[in-house]
């Protein structure tokens, strides 16, 4: 019995140390400007737009090209999109869509999207998305028009 108490206590502190909240740790991401790679072409974050879903979430598409609330998402040759809950926060487990113009787009589950400030005009935020080959895959900051239509 002696012999156990020390070999619980070891094995019950290794356990409580290994155990982490996501909230403790959470994933870096790159403050650059979003940058990488979409359907094997570079892209280089320049514009984009963001609206409130009828269900209160937030999409964004972000664009390599200069794009605002007038520009229509159609209009973007290559384009990162993602919906995620409208709050500053971490959001993990995010879908994020790579397209391209006359391509069909590519969905990369287990994305990560953190929105960093949201006004009345403008949202902030970071995207690091990684699909299984290195065609599609983005990591950096951006700041989008947030429209109201």
């Amino acid at each position: 019995m002696k012999k156990f108490y020390p070999l619980a206590i070891i094995a019950i502190s290794f356990f409580m140390l290994s155990c982490s909240d996501d909230s403790e740790s959470p994933d870096t991401i790159a403050e650059q400007t979003l940058m990488g790679t979409v359907m094997g072409d570079p892209f280089l974050a320049t514009g984009g737009k963001a609206f409130v879903n009828p269900n209160g979430s937030i999409s964004l598409s972000v664009t390599n090209t200069v794009a605002d609330c007038s520009t229509d998402i159609l209009d973007f040759v290559y384009y990162v999109s993602a919906d995620v809950p409208n709050r500053i926060g971490f959001h993990r487990n995010v879908i994020v869509i790579f397209g391209k113009e006359n391509e069909a787009p590519l969905n990369v589950l287990n994305s990560i999207v953190e929105i960093t400030e949201i006004t009345a005009t403008e949202l902030t935020g970071k995207i690091k998305s990684i699909s299984s080959t290195d065609d599609n895959r983005v990591e950096g900051s951006f700041t989008i028009s947030l429209c109201t239509s």
